[in-house]
């Protein structure tokens, strides 16, 4: 996992995966204590493409562009 790789957006500006191309995420737990203890200080969260399992880092927000699987 590399705390550099972001989500990219296709032309209608929905978030898609950067390997892939998919637009299903899925939250997942953190791990470690760069995950647990860093990154929420940066408001960032962990979220895996369902497809390729790329993890990446983006911040947690609850609106109409994000995924709609909630857990």
């Amino acid at each position: 996992m590399s705390l550099f790789t972001r989500a990219r957006y296709d032309k209608k500006g929905k978030r898609i995966c950067a390997r892939c191309g998919s637009d299903r995420f899925e939250r997942v737990l953190r791990e470690g204590i760069l995950q647990t203890h860093i990154m929420p200080f940066f408001h960032q969260y962990p979220w895996r493409c369902v497809i390729c399992n790329l993890t990446f880092y983006r911040p947690l927000r609850r609106n109409a562009e994000d995924p709609a699987e909630w857990r």
